[in-house]
């Protein structure tokens, strides 16, 4: 018997099976394999979207009240796009929106077989309040620019609604305000010596609080509100202030009082405490500054509570503008006395300088006088002989020696005045006035 046919055919049975088992060209693919392959390409391809696209992804669709959350917008093009697009501005109640720094940028990502390039833009979303919020749908206009002719295009992209839920959580309802942080300080500085005030000094207290992981906005007033001891306080306005530090939002709540020792004193600024919860742990925690004793040198006085002194500045300006109308009132009379009663005449103030003279009243006996003395037609009445006789005889007996008798001497100035009254010389023709354009010679 032969061998050699036997062991041929052993080893044509066996060297298949040895190839199939290793493979001495891994990733070698046959010419039909490579022709599957790009048909399946191809195919995908075809289904490849050619206008651009727009997306809205959200980071959360639950937090808890003052908690950011982020919005991200993207748009895509086939192409490239000119000039940027037009993203949205919106707002909404109880939400606070803002374009944290930094959030906006290019992007490049794959769509279908071809790699797209675009803008993604990213909204910073807190919920003040606790609460089902949604934001309706929003357009954005986009220029690109087309696959064959390079020429823009405009398209207007829509994107699809969005709602989430702020949820305050179990256990820290009583938390009023709630106040929800990755971290929470407070801090306070103090100018004065709190120790050794007298009447007229001052004392500042400035007190600031630092939230991390939610806006200052969310922080109630600091300092504290009612009468304290001695001291009157004069607050400045709160200054906020939020700002972005390695993608975190960290705001500053600062407020300065300035304290007036008024009386004397022994007492405390009361401490200042705050309840958050604290987003990292879960846990409700408590963050305060210590009380700032102090001590005013001088009388006690009694203190007028802020109701009363509003009751007693009332009552004051009710006097005030209770007199003001009183004084107009008199006024308004006066002047509505005044035009009811007939112009002086010279009969009138005549009549009147002789009833002063018979009633012998010096004080008011010049003044009548010269009242009468210009409503008078030509010379002087004053300049009368007699008149200024009977004058100095008057002046003469109410200051000299006391044995002077005054009587005949007031008798005697109403005899001149009526003498200067009817007399001839008082009345004098009226003097032609001059030409105004004389003819003659010059």
């Amino acid at each position: 018997m032969k061998l050699w046919p036997v062991l041929a055919a052993l080893c044509t049975s066996i060297v298949p099976d040895v190839a199939a088992a290793q493979d001495p060209f891994p990733g070698f693919k046959s010419n039909a394999e490579i022709k599957a392959e790009e048909d399946a390409r191809d195919g995908s391809e075809a289904a490849t979207p050619t206008e651009p696209v727009a997306r809205v992804e959200m980071s959360a669709m639950d937090v808890v009240p003052g908690q950011a959350l982020d919005m991200r917008v993207t748009v895509l093009v086939p192409t490239y796009m000119p000039s940027p697009p037009v993203f949205p501005t919106f707002d909404q109640p109880n939400l606070m929106i803002s374009l944290p720094e930094g959030g906006s940028g290019p992007v490049t990502e794959r769509v279908g077989a071809s790699n797209w390039s675009g803008v993604s833009r990213r909204y910073k979303v807190t919920p003040m309040v606790a609460g089902n919020f949604g934001i309706p749908s929003l357009e954005i206009t986009v220029t690109w620019a087309d696959p064959e002719t390079n020429a823009p295009v405009e398209t207007t992209l829509s994107l699809a609604a969005q709602s989430f839920t702020a949820t305050v959580p179990s256990g820290s309802e009583s938390l009023d305000p709630f106040i929800a942080a990755e971290a929470l300080s407070l801090t306070q500085t103090v100018e004065g010596s709190a120790e050794a005030l007298e009447p007229g000094d001052t004392l500042t207290r400035t007190i600031t609080a630092e939230i991390t992981g939610s806006s200052a906005i969310l922080l109630p007033a600091l300092a504290p509100t009612g009468a304290l001891p001695g001291l009157a306080a004069y607050p400045d306005s709160s200054t906020v202030q939020d700002r972005e530090n390695r993608g975190k939002t960290v705001g500053t709540r600062s407020e300065r009082t300035v304290y007036l020792a008024e009386s004397g004193a022994q007492s405390s600024l009361p401490v200042i405490k705050l309840r958050w919860f604290n987003t990292n742990t879960g846990q409700i925690e408590t963050t305060s500054v210590e009380a700032i004793p102090y001590n005013v040198d001088g009388p006690i006085l009694p203190r007028v509570a802020d109701a009363d002194r509003a009751t007693l500045i009332y009552m004051a300006l009710t006097v005030l503008l209770g007199t003001l109308a009183a004084i107009g009132l008199i006024r308004h009379r006066a002047r509505k006395r005044d035009a009811s009663l007939p112009p002086p005449t010279e009969a009138s103030l005549f009549r009147d300088l002789m009833h002063t003279v018979k009633a012998r009243d010096l004080h008011t006996l010049y003044g009548a006088l010269d009242r009468w003395a210009a409503m008078t037609q030509g010379a002087d009445p004053r300049r009368h002989t007699d008149v200024q006789l009977a004058l100095t005889n008057i002046g003469a007996a109410a200051y000299g020696p006391q044995d002077s008798e005054p009587g005949a001497a007031w008798a005697a100035l109403a005899r001149a005045l009526s003498a200067a009254r009817h007399s001839g010389t008082l009345t004098r023709a009226a003097q032609p006035l001059p030409a105004l354009n004389p003819t003659g010679p010059a």
